[in-house]
């Protein structure tokens, strides 16, 4: 029994998140795009380890293997290094967006508060216009 994409918390929290970064959103496909490239750069690790342990299973460890074993080593910070390269600036990007989408999204609740015409204001108590 699937869940409709309409219910979906990721689609729909997604969807607010574009709405609420307008003004923004050219940085949001940017830390969007960094997270992928960061991802990609990371699955590229399993791969050098596992190829790191076939050679020492193959040839076990000698000073023959061992400019080949330091350069897989070496092979595994530059993936690190990379990733962390994009991964790190995106959750700055990111933060900076979130706190503008807060501020937004507050400024939104606002504006529907203080639409409401003054009488209504009088008649209800502050705890109403919470809901």
């Amino acid at each position: 029994m699937g869940t409709r994409i309409g219910n979906n918390p990721v689609i729909y929290l997604t969807r607010k998140l574009w709405k609420y970064s307008l003004g923004n959103r050219k940085n949001v496909v940017l830390y969007f795009a960094m997270f992928i490239i960061a991802n990609s750069i990371s699955f590229l690790e399993p791969l050098v380890i596992g190829k790191l342990l076939n050679i020492i299973q193959e040839n076990g460890i000698t000073n023959y293997i061992m400019p080949s074993l330091l350069l897989y080593l070496g092979a595994i910070l530059v993936i690190e290094i990379s990733s962390w390269a994009f991964h790190g600036p995106a959750r700055i990007i990111e933060s900076k967006n979130a706190f503008l989408v807060r501020a937004n999204y507050k400024k939104y609740l606002l504006n529907g508060v203080m639409a409401f015409p003054m009488e209504w204001h009088a008649d209800h108590h502050s705890g109403d216009t919470i809901d």
